[in-house]
């Protein structure tokens, strides 16, 4: 595993469309690292990394370039390359595996500084591919494994260079297309608590033939992991987490364990107009709970907690935590190329890479409860005799009961992903100094999508009003009386008692709901570069090309998901879903009301690029060299825009680079993004500042929004490397970058638009819809808006060194990233969120990340030890100028161990392995959300690790 230097002699430069690939022929791979170290041992090794579309050895970029080998991404983290480089500390907020309580969030997105994954430009061999999903991000879980070489990282941005979205940089994963032979991989993990099983499996060949003329390659691939399919199966989140308080010096924030919620209970029970069960004048009843069979007992408190009158700490409240911490993930992919040399300066190619994901799990469950509670009343059929005499005594005709349907069982996601991306194209050369490329990409996904379980409003308010049939009898919905055939079918519910509810009628009130995305892209490409002229430093070269795109993107949802809930005729109709039978909300389901998008646009681009050596051999200026880089893009629907770079490199003498840059990056809007149909759902535990309600259910309402801009960032780069002469195998660099984005495109909140709208951002304001008469929240539009800002700032470092001890030989290794800024401007309101964990959003950015690791080889024998740091973060609240008991949350170290052993004979290369990830069991930071009593998995999501100690032991072959 020997990190190898570029011999500029024997470098042999391939041509692309896209990032300028080299050859890497070195017998040992790399590690992922910024490219600075240097190995005077081993001249004839190629590698070439390129931040820019002229050809040239990587370790002269004025960008930052992370070169990650395959074997060094699944060394730490055998399950995939992407969990590999989500364990490089650039990447921060990538999202691994679909967490409670995600609704269509499927698949594995990687995100660069935190700065969201539609920043990320993600490449399969130097070529855009297909999104993946409605917002246009690209599953990486569904890019080949086996044939990946390496996986170049471009640190900075980069959209001069490679177009749109290559804000906070590129991730392109490398081919090994010229591979031959047989190679082929099994794996199996598990975690510490038996559950949440890896299998792995994959076999790969490549052969020439025609004399060398050809090549093909072809892998296929399975994965499979099972997910941790309950709360209870983590001591971390079988506590019944809550983050109890309001944010009050005299009751201020604090995780607690054992909480419940009070406003409903598995079997129902009574509550009053507040939403608890505490019975006052208005409802005398309330506090009446209900048993297994129907019986009636009064409602039981536990400790009370200060600050959250909703909670307490046991009693007889409910814990909400059906939902799987992490779903199940099953991937089958294929990748296959041909290519053949027509001639020495012409060859062809095609290349296909398809796959299918399938993601499955139990997200919330039903709960009606507050605004949504069910209204009984005195007719009702299944209602208990003596609770029917207290009606009577009390002289009330109904009362509202609240329950958490856990017998009729959680929503259930089922989510497959069919990708299929071709890419064809010609390459040649012009003479001896200009090479050309053209080619042509289509790429289509197919996204089905269902949440099975979920309830149709109107058929369980419905179901819920049971009357006996004065004619027949029998117990019916009363609807089938009062509006005879709107609801055919109709069988009533009894929801007095868990376990109350018939079969029939669960099979009648919920249903499925599902959705269809398809994304197409057609691209094509044209580039053709070389030297120009000669200056005394040496050959001025250029790039020039065009690429022109068409993207499409059409959504499908189903009738129950667009249409107007139908309540005409339920009583007890819940206002909070239909103000008036005429303002019934859009959104029949409770939950996955998928909005339809049916849109296209094209884009048109062109750049230019130039490299020119200004200094060579000189005193003081060993090598310096210029890079500049122009491209105008114009978008169909949002319009031109201009993006551009200069950087510098610049070698003082042998030992030092010191390089520069500085780029205008752009975003532009994607079409889900400005043509998104409208989806409604719930939003809870919002606090009113206008009314100073707290822990407010409102309706929200997700849409597109076709009035957004391109963002627009400025980027800079600074930074050296250094490989000192008087000490072979040790390498170091340091890395500064500022990214500034105007324009920042960013979806709003429900509490973040709240919030504005009371500072006087009228934008906001118009997002919310209040009753007239009472200010109550009935609707807020949660959409993309161009941001005033968004800054962040941060330091990269990277030390290396290698060296022979004893009879094996020793490799070290650090990297490290500190956050400096990452600040959004609103409505010219800064938030500084470096540092912090936002329970608003979620976002969570440790200001210090890195790895420190050792690996030892003696022999066929090698061992592997790497520790992972996160480090501290502060709870930021929900409102300012709220405060937490213990804001801090603590720093975390995980050790990760490899052990390998290399078998020789049987005709090829055997490498036997284990993993232990998590060596110490370490358990996440216990912190829970505010809204539910154990809804979720009580810490930051796609920060920690959920699985803890985690064992894998698998086999590589190669013939």
């Amino acid at each position: 595993m020997k990190t190898r230097t570029v011999s500029s002699n024997v470098a042999r430069l391939l041509t692309g469309t896209g990032l300028v690939m080299g050859a890497l022929l070195a017998a040992a791979p790399l590690h992922a690292q910024e490219v600075s170290a240097t190995d005077a041992a081993d001249e004839d090794a190629v590698i070439l990394v390129t931040g820019s579309r002229i050809q040239r050895d990587g370790y002269d970029q004025p960008t930052p370039v992370t070169v990650a080998t395959t074997e060094d991404l699944l060394l730490s983290v055998p399950t995939s390359i992407a969990d590999g480089l989500n364990r490089l500390p650039q990447f921060s907020g990538s999202r691994s595996r679909t967490f409670c309580c995600e609704v269509s969030s499927v698949g594995n997105y990687l995100n660069l500084r935190g700065l969201g994954t539609t920043r990320t430009l993600v490449l399969l061999d130097s070529r855009r591919v297909v999104p993946t999903r409605e917002s246009g991000d690209v599953d990486v879980n569904l890019l080949p494994e086996l044939l990946i070489q390496r996986v170049d990282v471009v640190t900075g941005g980069a959209s001069a260079a490679y177009g749109s979205d290559a804000v906070s940089g590129v991730v392109n994963y490398v081919i090994d297309n010229r591979f031959e032979g047989i190679k082929a991989n099994g794996q199996f993990g598990i975690s510490n608590y038996g559950d949440d099983e890896t299998v792995k499996l994959g076999i790969a060949g490549g052969a020439s033939f025609s004399e060398g003329r050809g090549h093909f390659v072809i892998g296929v691939e399975h994965f499979r992991i099972g997910g941790i399919s309950s709360l209870n199966d983590r001591p971390t989140s079988r506590r019944g987490a809550l983050l109890a308080g309001n944010g009050t010096a005299a009751t201020p924030y604090e995780t607690i364990g054992g909480a419940r919620h009070n406003v409903s209970t598995y079997g129902g029970v009574i509550i009053n107009a507040a939403g608890l069960p505490v019975a006052n004048a208005g409802a005398p009843l309330a506090g009446t709970k209900f048993l297994t069979g129907g019986a009636a007992s009064a409602f039981q408190f536990g400790t009370a907690i200060p600050g959250s009158p909703a909670f307490s700490v046991g009693g007889d409240g409910i814990l909400n935590n059906l939902a799987d911490p992490a779903q199940s993930l099953e991937t089958q992919k294929i990748y296959s190329r041909l290519s053949y040399d027509f001639s020495d300066n012409l060859t062809a190619y095609v290349r296909v890479n398809a796959g299918v994901s399938k993601t499955e799990g139990d997200v919330l469950a039903d709960h009606r409860s507050g605004a949504a509670a069910y209204t009984i009343f005195r007719n009702n059929a299944y209602l208990p005799a003596d609770i029917a005499q207290q009606m009577d005594l009390a002289g009330v005709q109904s009362f509202r009961l609240a329950r958490f349907n856990r017998d009729i069982g959680p929503m259930r996601l089922d989510y497959v992903n069919n990708t299929f991306d071709v890419n064809l194209g010609l390459e040649g050369k012009l003479g001896d100094a200009w090479s050309w490329a053209v080619s042509y990409g289509h790429g289509e996904t197919r996204l089905k999508g269902r949440v099975h379980n979920v309830s149709n409003l109107a058929k369980l308010y419905a179901a819920a009003d049971a009357v006996v049939d004065p004619v027949s009898g029998n117990i019916v919905c009363n609807v089938t009386l009062t509006n005879p055939g709107a609801f055919p079918g109709c069988v009533p519910m009894n929801l007095f008692g868990e376990g109350a509810p018939s079969q029939a009628s669960k099979a009648y009130a919920f249903g499925t709901s599902s959705q269809f995305v398809k994304n197409t892209q057609d691209v094509f490409a044209a580039e053709i570069q070389g030297d120009v002229f000669e200056l005394p430093a040496g050959p001025v070269s250029v790039a020039l090309g065009a690429e022109y795109r068409e993207r499409s993107l059409l959504e499908k949802s189903n009738e129950i998901a667009v249409g107007q809930i139908q309540a005409t005729g339920i009583r007890g109709f819940p206002g909070s879903f239909c103000p008036t039978l005429a303002t019934c909300r859009y959104g029949g389901w409770n939950q996955g009301n998928f909005g339809t998008a049916d849109a296209s646009d094209n884009v048109k681009e062109g750049f230019i690029e130039a490299l020119v050596p200004l200094l060579r051999d000189a005193p003081l200026a060993e090598e310096l060299d210029l890079n500049a880089a122009f491209r105008y893009t114009d978008y169909k629907n949002s319009g031109g825009v201009e993006t551009w770079k200069i950087g510098l490199s610049y070698k003082p003498f042998e030992d030092l680079r010191i390089r520069a840059a500085r780029s205008r990056d752009i975003r532009a809007p994607n079409l889900f993004e400005l043509f998104a149909g409208p989806v409604n759902a719930f939003q809870p535990g919002l606090t009113d500042p206008l009314t100073g309600q707290t822990n407010v259910i409102a309706v929200t309402r997700t849409q597109g929004n076709p009035n957004l801009k391109p963002e627009k960032a400025d980027t800079l780069t600074v930074g050296f490397v250094y490989t000192p002469s008087w000490l072979p195998g040790f390498s170091g660099s340091v890395d500064y970058y500022e990214i500034d984005i105007s324009g920042a495109l960013s979806a709003t909140t429900s509490q973040g638009t709240l919030d504005a709208c009371q500072r006087g951002d009228t934008v906001a304001c118009s997002l919310i819809t209040r009753d007239p008469s009472t200010s109550a929240i009935q609707q807020i539009v949660l959409q993309q808006i161009n941001l005033n800002s968004r800054l962040a700032r941060g330091i990269d470092f990277d030390l290396s060194y290698r060296s022979e001890i004893g009879s094996g030989e020793l490799g070290a290794r650090a990297q490290f990233s500190r956050t400096l800024d990452y600040i959004d401007t609103v409505g010219g309101v800064k938030t500084q969120q470096a540092g912090f964990y936002n329970t608003g959003n979620q976002l969570s950015l440790p200001k210090w990340r890195g790895n420190v690791s050792l690996d030892y080889t003696i022999g066929a024998f090698s061992l592997f030890v790497q520790e992972r740091y996160i480090g501290s973060i502060t709870q930021m609240p929900p409102l300012p100028g709220q405060v937490f008991a213990k804001p801090k949350i603590g720093a975390v170290f995980y050790t990760d161990i490899t052990a390998t052993m290399k078998v020789q004979g049987l005709g090829g290369d055997l490498e036997i392995y284990g993993t232990v990830n998590n060596l110490f069991n370490r358990k996440p930071p216990f912190i829970g959300n505010r809204f539910a009593a154990g809804l979720g998995f009580p810490t930051p999501p796609n920060l920690y690790d959920l699985d803890n100690r985690y064992f894998t032991v698998g086999a590589r072959v190669k013939f």
